[in-house]
């Protein structure tokens, strides 16, 4: 049983069918508040990949762009 918020759509399961991989440039129109394209994505096409968010609603993409930014441990 998955409990992460890939349950209903693996975004590595469909980046995987399209062949989407490290150095590769993708957008995610519409992406939403949660990234749920935008940051696996990133993971995948890496540090010499670039991933755009676009979304009609401005504070979606700054509570993106804060999470990027923001340290993980």
């Amino acid at each position: 049983m998955q409990t992460s918020g890939t349950a209903l759509i693996d975004p590595f399961e469909i980046f995987q069918k399209v062949g989407l991989s490290s150095g590769m440039r993708v957008a995610d129109m519409g992406c939403g508040r949660t990234g749920h394209f935008v940051l696996p994505a990133a993971r995948v096409v890496g540090e010499k990949g670039l991933v755009y968010a676009v979304d009609i609603l401005k504070d979606v993409l700054q509570s993106l762009g804060s999470w990027v930014k923001s340290p993980r441990v």
